[in-house]
């Protein structure tokens, strides 16, 4: 029997404290974290309700739950923090659900719970909020002016987080004729048109600041994924909208405040319990009014009311001179419901840069009190901002979020990606793409823990079509290729040739076709339906095309930094940054073009078959190994030790007498160590097994022709001298079949086509023409290994012969080919020199001078060198504060970072720029000579000494006006 210890977070004294267990209570930890089942989801520990006593112990942790006249009881509306424990060693990190209790003849019996592990955590940190909840404004700061944004499309190569791709949500773009012909200077696109883009790595990093996590894995700093942008926009045309929070800095309360109020970040804390009166409480009503001024009359504004972080009322309003009192917000409750409790700040927004001044939140109560009669009273707090405060130009990005819940949006990226998330702490998120998950996993043989021999086998469930699939689009171009192809852009339908049902991998995104025009390698969105009519999209994920350079247009269009509704004229420009489905980058050191569309699609942009798409990148492997005709699910019983029970992850291999499987479900009794597993037979490459801290390469000696057991023995010889011997290759011809397509026919880029004995295509590149050109101009003799092209022969056609060890390399088997491509290949006759398959070489043998009565050991023939592992782990970002803001500057302060080695320094950028360096032992830095009344951003990234940068995280401050001196 194990001794299991399960620890409840107290939140108030924020101490764990112990449960009281029975001692004959089971308690099973279901775990899964991909389910052949259902493969679109992703799971997490979770165990069966149980039952605990109600011991003294107990009802002192859950505060006598079952008495529901407790005014201070134990809450169940949110989970509380908890981990598990075996043998005193740490299982399982997560919560724990207080369910119910029993009482009997009014004494309490036993409380039910439930243990959810950390990804259920991650999804109550979510708490269905709505990503233009989670003020991405105060996170991305981005500065809005014309020349900024045509910087961002025309003339900076290297893109930033914040892009606007050429997609027009209101005219019909054409180019050489047309009414909105963008290849004229009188109808050019005008940067006012466009909305903006988002990294999805910045919205990761936001969810980060947001939810006070971190998210970690590979995959995350793949440019497969950080190419990827999420556009953003939730209305038919775009509008500047700038917001500023209202900064308090004065108070003027009663005797009996409504609320705490936090001078430095502005949020007003509303608690029940702070309203006075005679009797009890019977209910009450909250109202919200602003007072304020503008220096100009006539702009429209609105006041944006946020409660614990998601918007709660958005009032609109007409800017005036003269001091106005306008009402915001009121709820009423009953005084059991603690309603109006939390976190409330308040914003100013508008579309233009207007002063606001003399502002004052009033938060007004008026309760009702039950004595012997019934009272009404009221309470009233001012929360005052004094003087002047100008709306930035900065971009509020959050008011252009898609609306789109915050769990939808990252489960759908883990669904595109196919993406595991798990976490053994609630704060460390490892974000891993699934085949990755699986090849870092440990090798573990339970045969000899099974209870028996016996072991159940079933079927895989099959289906006779997997589909994936995007949300269906109105968009005009969309809308053509479905009436072309009868298929939704994007979507794959797979036959697996199996009997069963369909089934359906949908994402939450749209998958918006782009457009070329002819002639040209431009291309643009059109964010419209077939009648031209403007529509909005469901969210849209979007790839730039070369995240570090312009692609040439081929001609030229037009940009014009004045408003659209200036109707002035713009700039010619021949190259841009290109948006679409595809990117262009490198993987396993080929340059290669990767797609957002599950099948192999054409591409818009180079006219070239994409092959590398979402299914071919992340799920062919993944469901190859399900859908097979030797894929069984086996069912079987083991007792594992608590060594192994506290060490076994999902992504482990488990052996079962010589067969090798991946766990798919496990069922864990922790009291007894008996694990039900669910496991699907396995057909990758076996891994090595688990990361070690250092990295073993082992050298394997030609085998002689005796072998030997190692013998050692004394010689005593006189000094003999070595001579060096000429090396000795032996070579294999390489076969003289293959043949090599070039296709010269893009501007951009040019392609090449390697083919196996009956045509069939073995291996495609796309390389860029401009860091390409020698390759792409080829049209003699060359060697197919060259540079970026590095493709390997997959395999003889004909005869191999093999030259004779002691001679040099064989010459090269020469083909002379004529390729024809159709109207998609450019025509070109070329020998071909086809690097040899396979070249050993041993190396030649060194003078060596043997000293005499040397004792040799004959060792065994495989040598193994260790090497420490070079570091590339980043260091866990660190969140920075601020406070001490005055009209020449403010301080920002930090909790220190963490590094797998050490963290060295932090990198300080004010307002995006490399502001200073500092040592790993400072945990506050002041900013000082700034403008007053001026809004920066602060941004920290701590960093190591193998030059790993942590992500930049920010914080932003207005600084004081002059005169206004305070210290917050």
């Amino acid at each position: 029997m194990k001794q299991v210890g399960i620890y409840i977070k107290d939140r108030d004294t924020l101490e764990y404290n112990r449960i009281v267990l029975f001692a004959d209570e089971k308690i099973s930890i279901n775990s899964s974290i991909q389910n052949i089942n259902d493969i679109a989801k992703t799971y997490t520990d979770f165990s069966q309700t149980f039952t605990i006593p109600g011991s003294v112990n107990n009802n002192k942790i859950f505060k006598h739950w079952y008495e529901n006249s407790n005014d201070n009881g134990f809450s169940t509306l949110n989970k509380s923090d908890a981990y598990i424990e075996i043998d005193t060693i740490r299982f399982r990190v997560g919560k724990v659900q207080l369910e119910s209790a029993n009482v009997q003849d009014g004494q309490i019996k036993n409380y039910g719970i439930t243990f959810i592990g950390s990804l259920g955590n991650l999804k109550d940190k979510f708490a269905n909020l709505s990503l233009k909840d989670l003020e991405l404004g105060d996170i991305l700061a981005y500065t809005y002016t014309p020349t900024n944004v045509r910087n961002s499309i025309l003339f900076t190569s290297a893109s930033s987080i914040i892009m606007f791709p050429l997609i027009s949500s209101n005219k019909y773009w054409t180019y050489g004729s047309g009414t909105y012909n963008i290849g004229s200077a009188n109808t050019p696109i005008y940067y006012d048109e466009l909305f903006p883009a988002v990294s999805l790595e910045a919205m990761f990093v936001a969810l980060e600041y947001v939810f006070n996590i971190n998210f970690l894995g590979t995959f995350l700093t793949d440019k497969r994924f950080t190419n990827a942008f999420l556009w953003l926009k939730n209305a038919d045309k775009f509008e500047f909208k700038t917001s500023q929070l209202i900064d308090f800095n004065s108070l003027e309360q009663n005797g009996n405040p409504l609320a705490t109020v936090n001078l430095t970040t502005d949020e007003v804390t509303l608690l029940w319990t702070n309203v006075p009166g005679p009797g009890s409480i019977i209910s009450g009503t909250l109202y919200f009014s602003i007072q304020t001024q503008f220096s100009a009359a006539g702009a429209p504004y609105s006041v944006l009311i946020y409660k614990n972080g998601k918007l709660i009322s958005t009032t609109a309003f007409t800017s005036s001179t003269s001091q106005v009192t306008n009402l915001l917000y009121s709820t009423s409750a009953k005084s059991t419901d603690s309603a109006f409790e939390g976190v409330y700040t308040f914003k100013i927004e508008s579309n233009q840069a207007i002063t606001f001044s003399n502002t004052a939140i009033y938060c007004m109560y008026k309760a009702m009190f039950r004595d012997d009669r019934i009272i009404s009273l009221t309470y009233t707090d001012i929360y005052r901002q004094s003087g002047g405060v100008t709306l930035s130009s900065e971009l509020n990005l959050g008011l252009y979020v898609p609306d789109m819940k915050v769990e939808e949006f990252f489960t759908g990226i883990l669904k595109m990606f196919n993406l595991t998330c798990y976490s053994n702490d609630s704060v460390n998120y490892y974000v891993e793409q699934l085949e990755d998950y699986y090849d870092a996993g440990a090798v573990i043989d339970i045969t000899k823990y099974t209870k028996s021999d016996v072991a159940a086998l079933n079927r895989v469930n099959s289906y006779s079509k997997v589909n994936f699939e995007y949300q269906k689009s109105e968009s005009i171009v969309n809308s053509g290729f479905m009436s072309a192809n009868n298929i939704e852009y994007g979507t794959l339908r797979m036959d697996t040739g199996y009997d069963g049902t369909e089934y359906a991998i949908k994402l939450p995104f749209e998958n918006l076709n782009f457009t070329e025009f002819t002639g040209t390698t431009l291309q643009v969105g059109l964010s419209m339906k077939s009648d031209l009519q403007k529509y909005t999209p469901k969210p849209v994920i979007l790839y730039d095309y070369n995240r570090d350079a312009l692609t040439p247009v081929g001609g030229t269009f037009y940009f014009a930094t004045t408003p659209a509704s200036g109707a002035g004229t713009g700039t010619g420009y021949a190259s841009y940054k290109a948006f679409g489905q595809e990117t262009l980058t490198t993987k396993d050191g080929f340059l290669d073009t990767f797609s957002l569309n599950f099948p192999a699609q054409q591409s818009t942009l180079t006219n070239q078959v994409v092959s590398n798409g979402l299914y071919s990148e992340y799920y062919s492997s993944y469901l190859s190994n399900i859908f097979r005709d030797k894929a069984r699910l086996v069912k079987v019983t083991a007792i594992l030790p608590t060594s192994v029970l506290t060490t076994i992850k999902l992504n482990d291999r488990i052996v079962l007498k010589d067969k090798r499987y991946i766990i798919n479900t496990m069922t864990t009794d922790l009291t007894s160590g008996e694990t039900q597993f669910e496991l699907l037979t396995d057909s990758r490459i076996p891994p090595v097994g688990p990361a070690l801290p250092t990295t073993t390469t082992t050298t394997t000696v030609a085998p002689t022709t005796i072998a030997l057991a190692p013998v050692t023995s004394t010689t005593t010889v006189t000094p003999t001298t070595t001579t060096t011997a000429a090396p000795t290759t032996t070579t294999t011809a390489a076969p003289s079949c293959r043949t090599f397509f070039i296709d010269n026919t893009n501007s951009y880029v040019c392609s090449f086509r390697y083919t196996d004995c009956d045509g069939v295509t073995i291996v495609t590149r796309s390389i860029n023409r401009d860091a390409n050109t020698t390759l792409c101009a080829m049209s003699g003799s060359f060697v197919v290994t060259t540079g970026p092209l590095s493709i390997t022969d997959l395999g003889s056609c004909g005869t191999t012969t093999t030259a004779a060890p002691a001679t040099t390399t064989a010459a090269p088997t020469t083909t002379t080919t004529t390729s024809s491509g159709g109207s998609s290949m450019g025509t070109l006759t070329t020998t071909i020199y086809v690097a040899p398959t396979t070249t050993t070489t041993v190396a030649p043998t060194t003078t060596t001078t043997v000293a005499p009565t040397t004792t040799t050991t004959v060792a065994p023939t495989t040598t193994t060198t260790t090497a420490a592992p070079a570091d590339t782990t980043k260091p866990i970002s660190v969140v920075p504060s601020k406070d001490m803001v005055t009209s020449e500057g403010f301080r920002i302060y930090w909790t220190p970072a963490t590094d797998n080695v050490g963290v060295v320094g932090y990198y300080i950028k004010l307002d995006g720029v490399l502001y200073d360096t500092i040592p790993f032992d400072n945990i506050d830095y002041y900013f000082y000579g700034l403008n007053p009344i001026t809004l920066y951003t602060a941004s920290i990234a701590a960093y190591d000494a193998a030059g790993n940068v942590a992500i930049y995280r920010n914080v932003s401050a207005t600084t004081l006006g002059t005169g206004q001196e305070q210290m917050q």
